[in-house]
């Protein structure tokens, strides 16, 4: 039987492996023992603890896993190329269960945090219809190809329970990782994509980092530099996660009649605001710290905007603009 202590834990981590290819029990107890220490519990003590999980798998998910051998050293994965416990299918009864779950959970309907519980619900309520009608109604976006989604439950507890992590981080302009300490503080999601925002010994400033660039996080045993930041503050004016010194700025944006509907619909910003509009188009403000986001989200308007003002973001859309044009001559 297995060891019931951290087993959601150890499970995750096993099928990871398991479904990604070859590896010994070793490997396996070794990666498992990492994602315990980033969550700041104990380690395996019993090397039966991973092969006693390995029948608990095999039960719970009808799944086989075999085994090679090379020399004296046993290697596992799944009998089942590409198989994970994730990617199974709920049974009639998972749906159900769930259902019961998520109408408790909706008694704190109106509370922010739990806003989830409505589409949950929905997901549910279409998996229960599925299993008679066997077709797909409706499609939401989610991260089932972001690779570092993995990091959010440690690093979340990590936040709750005050615990400096490590991460062994590659950024797109490294050719290699490079490990960063954290205290982390909040997490972040943007355009599909998990970022951490956190303090790093020996820096004034918050860092932030993007949960699919982390190969691996572990816990940094430091001590924990608590904060004060209001996080829901310090994001009110900019598009994304990327801040900057720069003040805030009265963004000024001609959009085209064929866009400016959709903006109406789906405002880029909070603060936006329509101030005129005539047959072609309108002209809407925004308070807002230029960034990079805030650039990419301007130039996927394409032809349906142009900047008014300020002369600087005028000058960096025009800038980069003009070099996207020459891509294509």
């Amino acid at each position: 039987m297995a060891n019931t202590k951290n087993y959601s834990l150890r499970e995750k981590v096993i099928d990871e492996l398991l479904s990604r290819g070859w590896y010994t029990r070793k490997q396996i107890e070794d990666a498992c023992n990492r994602a315990l220490e980033a969550h700041g519990e104990y380690a395996i003590s019993s090397r039966q603890t991973i092969m006693n999980d390995f029948v608990t798998i095999k039960r719970k998910y009808k799944v086989g896993i075999e085994t090679k051998k090379s020399g004296h050293t046993t290697f596992y994965r799944y009998s089942k190329k590409g198989f994970s416990i994730y990617k199974n299918e709920l049974s009639y009864e998972d749906y159900c269960h769930l259902k019961e779950t998520i109408q408790i959970l909706k008694k704190f309907h109106g509370m922010p945090q739990f806003e989830w519980a409505d589409e949950l619900d929905i997901r549910l309520n279409l998996g229960l219809r599925g299993k008679e009608e066997n077709r797909t109604l409706v499609a939401f976006e989610d991260s089932a190809y972001n690779t570092g989604i993995g990091y959010f439950t440690p690093i979340f507890n990590a936040i709750c329970d005050k615990i400096t992590i490590t991460l062994d981080y590659q950024s797109f302009k490294r050719d290699e990782s490079k490990d960063f300490t954290l205290s982390p503080y909040y997490l972040k999601e943007y355009n599909n994509r998990w970022f951490v925002l956190g303090k790093s010994p020996g820096y004034e400033r918050i860092s932030i980092y993007a949960l699919d660039r982390i190969k691996h996080l572990f816990n940094a045993g430091l001590p924990y530099e608590d904060t004060t930041v209001d996080f829901d503050a310090y994001f009110e004016n900019v598009i994304g996660v990327t801040i900057s010194d720069n003040p805030v700025e009265r963004i000024e944006l001609w959009i085209s009649k064929q866009q400016l509907g959709y903006l109406e619909t789906k405002p880029l910003h909070r603060s936006q605001r329509i101030v005129s509009r005539d047959d072609d188009g309108g002209i809407v403000e925004f308070d807002l710290i230029p960034n990079y986001e805030l650039e990419q989200a301007i130039l996927a308007l394409g032809e349906h905007a142009k900047v008014l003002a300020p002369a600087s973001l005028k000058d960096k859309i025009k800038e980069r603009t003009r070099q996207s044009l020459n891509n294509y001559e």
